[in-house]
């Protein structure tokens, strides 16, 4: 992991496993890329006033 050279903190040990079942895989000129989708907003389209 290049920098991450000190000990993993334990107590963030079930955050970080949290965290990794958010991430999206896929695959772009065989190169896997690993990414997070991120939701600005997660109101209804009602909910925003049915745009």
């Amino acid at each position: 992991m290049g920098n991450m050279i000190k000990p993993a903190r334990t107590e963030l040990l079930a955050l970080a496993e949290q965290v990794c079942q958010l991430r999206y895989r896929t695959r772009q000129d065989n190169f896997m890329v690993w990414s997070f989708a991120v939701i600005d907003d997660l109101r209804s389209r009602d909910e925003k006033g049915g745009k």
